[in-house]
């Protein structure tokens, strides 16, 4: 009872200073306040907005601008700080991380259909090519390797694999265009 207490209160606080963080992260990203660390060729916010930088990525990570090059460094760094990983450093604060604590976690599979789109005439229309087996995770608690608190859901198993279970998407692409050319 005690865990569930303390999770409540760290999810409690991660919500109440996300919305501060909003702000703060829009007026940091778009006024050029995050500095250059050359030691470890990241990017951080100025130490007294410590607690919405990431220390382990720092507030734009280089694939991550990689992943979206039509970004700004501003936007990604908005992004990033604010939305994907705001109030990261939360999990720093002494009492809110610890290896050992329960995690609640569950996956499940869904047949999610692929939509291609076929033209009759002027009009376009979906019509589903194909149907691939996706896995899903919800997960709340402590992360079993880190004991950072998290409570999340999505696509993949929670742990970094979000694609489909027996075929990679570009086979999926592949066969909806077979499908419609045998049609």
């Amino acid at each position: 009872m005690k865990l569930l207490v303390l999770f409540l209160l760290i999810q409690g606080a991660s919500a109440g200073l996300f919305v501060p963080g909003l702000p703060v992260c829009a007026y940091l990203a778009y006024s050029h306040q995050a500095t250059y660390d050359k030691a470890t060729g990241k990017y951080h916010w100025p130490a007294w907005a410590w607690i919405w930088d990431n220390d382990e990525d720092g507030v734009a990570p280089s694939w991550y601008r990689e992943k979206h090059p039509d970004w700004s460094f501003e936007k990604t760094a908005f992004r990033w700080s604010a939305l994907r990983n705001s109030v990261n450093n939360l999990r720093y604060v002494k009492g809110v991380s610890a290896p050992g604590r329960p995690l609640m976690y569950r996956t499940w599979t869904w047949q999610v259909p692929v939509v291609a789109w076929r033209t009759w005439g002027f009009v376009s229309y979906p019509k589903v090519a194909a149907v691939q087996t996706r896995q899903f995770y919800w997960k709340a608690g402590w992360q079993p390797n880190t004991g950072w608190p998290v409570i999340s859901a999505g696509g993949g198993n929670g742990f970094g694999s979000a694609g489909p279970i027996e075929k990679p998407r570009e086979e999926y692409a592949s066969l909806a265009r077979n499908q419609e050319a045998a049609r």
